[in-house]
């Protein structure tokens, strides 16, 4: 079965403490929820949130050394759960920090666990390009 598109839900970029993101419409049991976030920083580091309850951290991407003083940092995480009788709205806890946050929802496809069959556990940039490391 392959996964549709559903709805999404955005919060503009904005300097804020805490993000709470609208509940995309039409959610149903067992819909993929997914919630994409970047926090940045200038004076880095940047902040270290926390997701909504039940949400697991499928990708953390880390910028450096980025902004007008070349001492800021952004970064990007990438959180997803099934949805089970979900109300409300969803609030990414997290201190004083430049954000920008997109909510998806997502149908079909793999009926149980991450529609992806991996999650990026680190990457690197070194000058040479960005690697990733995956789980199995």
């Amino acid at each position: 079965m392959a996964t549709s598109y559903i709805s999404q839900s955005t919060v503009s970029h904005g300097t804020r403490t805490n993000t709470t993101i609208t509940a995309p419409a039409s959610i149903a049991d067992n819909d993929i929820l997914r919630i994409y976030t970047y926090l940045g920083a200038e004076p880095g580091p940047a902040p270290t949130p926390t997701p909504p309850t039940g949400f697991s951290q499928l990708v953390l991407v880390t910028l450096s050394t980025v902004g007008g003083t070349g001492t800021g940092e952004i970064r990007l995480y990438v959180w997803e759960k099934r949805a089970a009788s979900e109300s409300g709205n969803y609030t990414v806890t997290h201190a004083s920090a430049f954000t920008h946050t997109y909510m998806e929802v997502m149908r079909g496809g793999v009926t149980s666990g991450s529609a992806e069959d991996f999650a990026a556990t680190s990457n690197t940039n070194d000058g040479a390009g960005t690697s990733y490391t995956a789980l199995g």
